[in-house]
Formats: structure tokens, C-alpha cells, sequence
């Protein structure tokens, strides 16, 4: 069975998850036009992101037609410590701290499990908060901290 994409390069791109990783339901999506296979290495197992791609081959080879898989591989996750009363709430043009010091967070200083938080970033570079719901941007650095202005404010939690 050949698609007939009138879009020439146009792609679609199916995200997979344990609801339609079967060969069935890949077949129903591939025969619907999917010619791209995402896979969110965010969540699930090693071997459950084989598994898929061994269904993908199979309903790729069932359907005649070449599918692509793409991984989408999570990026470094940067943890915060444990906040006073599990949150904090950071307003637009608050100054927070970042430390590797471990001590109880408040709104105006938070530490991280990422020892080297301070050597890795400089003034200007944008720290992402809450998988990119708070944003905050780097006014200066020492050894043991990251001085950061909120841009984009919100409930920072445990």
C-alpha cells in the first residue's frame, strides 16, 4: 500500500504511548498517514521504548511503507531542594538564589542538586524552572551560587 501525501516532505509525526504501541494500532496509524514514530524517552522504560520500535518494524513491514522513529531525549534535570511549606511563589522581577549548600528553600533562596550549577552558567543565560513554566535569568555567580531575576514568575514546588 503506497500513501499518497499530496504535501511532498511534509512529515506527521505520531507520539507513541502504552495506549497505541500495539503493531494493530501503529498499522491504523501508519494506514492514516503517520510516517513518523516519536518516542518520549521523558517516561517509560528502556525496554519498553524497544519494544514499540520492534512493533514499529513490524507494522512498518506490514503496511510496505518506511516509518522514522525519533527520540525524544530528556534533557538534563536539574533538581531543586526541599522549600519551606513544599513551595514558594516567585513573582516577576524577584531575585532568587540558587545554592549548593543544602538548606530549607524560601522565595529568595533555593538550593540544587547540581553541584556544579555555578561553574556551568554566566551572567545573561536562562535557567528554565518547573519543566519551563518559571524562567529566571542569571545576574551573577559565585562559587556557591547562581544570583537569577525572575522573567516569567509561578509556584516553584517540592
Amino acid at each position: 500500500m503506497t500513501k499518497k501525501n499530496s504535501f511532498g516532505r511534509t512529515k506527521i509525526i505520531g507520539t507513541i504511548g502504552p495506549a497505541s504501541s500495539s503493531v494493530e494500532s501503529l498499522v491504523s496509524l501508519i494506514q492514516a498517514g503517520m510516517d513518523v514514530v516519536r518516542l518520549n524517552f521523558s517516561h517509560g522504560t528502556y525496554t519498553n521504548h524497544q519494544t514499540v520500535i520492534e512493533n514499529v518494524k513490524r507494522a512498518s513491514a506490514m503496511t510496505g511503507e518506511h516509518i522514522t522513529v525519533m527520540q525524544d531525549l530528556s534533557g538534563p534535570k536539574i533538581r531543586t531542594g526541599v522549600l519551606k511549606n513544599g513551595s514558594v511563589v516567585l513573582k516577576e522581577g524577584d531575585l532568587i538564589r540558587f545554592t549548593i549548600e543544602e538548606i530549607e528553600g524560601t522565595k529568595e533562596r533555593v538550593s540544587t542538586t547540581y553541584k556544579n550549577l555555578p561553574r556551568d552558567v554566566q551572567p545573561e543565560n536562562i535557567i528554565l524552572l518547573d519543566d519551563g513554566k518559571l524562567r529566571v535569568r542569571v545576574v551573577e555567580t559565585s562559587p556557591t551560587e547562581v544570583a537569577c531575576k525572575v522573567e516569567v514568575g509561578g509556584t516553584l514546588s517540592n
